[in-house]
């Protein structure tokens, strides 16, 4: 599978590849696994990158430990409440209420509570950059309009004589 993102569930932003966030995997608009951490572009924060990994467990939200990790047969996987492929159904099922809902650890506040799934990001965590010439100022373009229509008294007028009759 390729490269995927998200767009922040507060603002609307780009989330790519080594910003730091949070993960939430929402099942019917309720939260059943986090992680926090450095995002690898896949999905998921790596075990190595995490800085917070919980799961819920008999109702409570429980700090992942190597214990539950190894206990779980899929353990390859970084999300440990289901198999990947399965988080990944749901994320892309017509409920919005389930799947993966991302935010960048800069724009979380206490009391953000996430019932929703993230927007997928159409650029699969590639940074677009906006570079000064892609945008131009309207004004500028009017006031070069305005010139070209108007006769300049300082231009130089071109001798065509050398290249004769045509």
């Amino acid at each position: 599978m390729g490269m995927f993102s998200y767009m922040d569930k507060i603002t609307g932003e780009q989330i790519c590849g080594g910003d730091e966030v949070r993960l939430y995997r929402l099942v019917k608009g309720n939260v059943v696994e986090e992680m926090r951490g450095i995002y690898n572009c896949y999905g998921a924060v790596d075990v190595e990158d995490q800085t917070y990994h919980a799961v819920l467990v008999e109702g409570k939200m429980k700090s992942v430990t190597d214990e539950m990790r190894n206990a779980i047969s899929f353990s390859g996987d970084i999300w440990l409440s289901d198999e990947w492929g399965e988080i990944v159904g749901e994320h892309f099922c017509e409920d919005e209420s389930s799947g993966i809902c991302a935010i960048l650890e800069s724009n979380y506040h206490s009391g953000f509570t996430p019932t929703e799934r993230s927007l997928d990001d159409p650029d699969q965590g590639w940074r677009q950059e906006v570079e000064e010439d892609d945008w131009e100022d309207e004004d500028e373009e009017d006031e070069a309009g305005d010139w070209e229509d108007e006769e300049d008294e300082d231009a130089l007028e071109i001798d065509n004589s050398a290249y004769g009759e045509y």
